[in-house]
């Protein structure tokens, strides 16, 4: 009885600091990572990347891939699948996944990109050693900015931003909090795709990055 006991705690107190750390810039996926531009997208893009965090004393790691289609000249669609793992005294983790999209705004900033993006994503987490398991997911709306202009001599480097609001939940409650995000993309030499990396903040930093590989 005592270790059930003890084991509903430690998921009721993992469950409490998911609520309150993994809302970030994209729980449970990547960085956005891309102008806000989407003039700029190819028809269909790959890309892999990672998130690694500190968040309320937890560890929180994100590998993760992401399937991008361009449904027209302002509007991409994508899938996220990847793995999530919290080490909280045990580690947890499983198989995440989530659906989003990028909308290009014309006509609101006048020397920067702008859109909007919404997802949701979802996770079922298991305590290793044990039949602990917790579901988490999340829904995200947040504006993006990027600038229409390189910020390097050759074209290359682009910065871009987020902020919105992001609302996580599953077995222990649900949290909203105030999301911000900011990174750079740079292109590869053969224009074949482009590496991205930045930060993510709401109670502390986590960093992340990744490579985009367009296909076509």
């Amino acid at each position: 009885m005592n270790y059930l006991k003890n084991s509903s705690l430690l998921v009721a107190g993992v469950t409490a600091l998911v609520m309150s750390g993994t809302s970030m810039a994209e729980p449970l996926g990547l960085l956005n990572g891309r102008s806000a531009d989407v003039s700029r997208s190819p028809d269909t893009s790959v890309e892999l990347g990672a998130v690694f965090g500190e968040f309320d004393d937890v560890d929180y790691t994100h590998l993760g891939g992401r399937f991008n289609y361009k449904l027209n000249p302002q509007a991409v669609v994508y899938f996220d699948l990847g793995l999530s793992e919290l080490e909280a005294g045990r580690d947890f983790d499983g198989l995440a996944y989530g659906l989003g999209g990028f909308f290009q705004m014309d006509g609101i900033l006048t020397d920067t990109d702008f859109g909007v993006h919404a997802s949701y994503h979802r996770a079922s987490l298991d305590g290793s050693g044990s039949n602990n398991e917790f579901d988490v997911n999340s829904i995200m709306v947040e504006a993006l900015f990027s600038g229409r202009d390189a910020i390097d001599q050759n074209g290359n480097i682009f910065w871009n931003a987020s902020l919105g609001l992001n609302r996580t939940g599953g077995d222990g409650g649900s949290d909203t909090d105030l999301t911000f995000s900011g990174g750079l993309t740079m292109a590869t030499a053969s224009q074949s795709g482009e590496f991205f990396g930045g930060l993510l903040y709401v109670d502390d930093i986590a960093f992340g990055a990744g490579y985009r590989h367009f296909l076509n």
